[in-house]
Parts: C-alpha cells; sequence; structure tokens
C-alpha cells in the first residue's frame, strides 16, 4: 500500500479539496502567499502549480529555475487545471502579469489597480 502523500494518492487528494468554476479547478486546501495552493508530497510541502507541472507537464521539481505560470485565459491563483499552467521562467511570469494587468508589488499593481483578492 503506498504511503500518504506519495505520487499514486496525490492528485486524489487535491481533486478532494476541489471545487470547479468555469474551466477552473479551485483548490481548497492549504494557501499560502497570494492564494496559491499548497500540499505535502514526497516529504515536503509543494505549491500545487509546480507539483501539476511536474506530474502533467515533465518538469523536474528539484530545479528551481523554473515557475509554474497560469496562462492568459485563467483568472485564479489556485486554479490546478494542467491546461491552464505552463513551466516557465521567473521573469516570463512577471513579464505576463504585467502585460495581463496582474502583477502586483505591495497592494497595488504597476497600472494602478488595486491588488486582487480571489
Amino acid at each position: 500500500m503506498p504511503r500518504f502523500g506519495q505520487t499514486t494518492d496525490v492528485v486524489k487528494r487535491i481533486k478532494a479539496k476541489t471545487v470547479y468554476e468555469g474551466e477552473c479547478w479551485r483548490f481548497t486546501g492549504n494557501k499560502v502567499g497570494r492564494g496559491y495552493g499548497q500540499i505535502w508530497y514526497k516529504g515536503r510541502i509543494v505549491r500545487i502549480g509546480r507539483l501539476v507541472c511536474h506530474l502533467f507537464h515533465g518538469a523536474n521539481l528539484k530545479d528551481s529555475s523554473w515557475v509554474a505560470c497560469h496562462t492568459d485565459e485563467c483568472k485564479f491563483h489556485d486554479c490546478w487545471n494542467p491546461e491552464h499552467l505552463k513551466i516557465g521562467t521567473q521573469q516570463e511570469n512577471v513579464n505576463d502579469q504585467i502585460r495581463l494587468g496582474r502583477f502586483c508589488y505591495g497592494t497595488k499593481n504597476l497600472l494602478g489597480f488595486q491588488k486582487r483578492t480571489e
């Protein structure tokens, strides 16, 4: 029998804490930062986006040179739909956020809009 928190049951555990809103799969479990989900996986806490990129897109979790980026159509930080996540660099992620008016520094984003709360 697999140990709790291993690959065979992690997707099942994530699904148990998910609500579906349109095409977005919103994680309702433990969150950090601006609402990014996280879960115990193979002996450590991992952000849901990174884990999904690892499981569905083949990214190496031990490689810190990449980040999980949401696609343009996804508006929720807690979404874990594999089709809404892509592998990118931190700079690519920031550039996407600036282009979409979502980049926040402090309480306002660079275009002067209020910080998103979802």
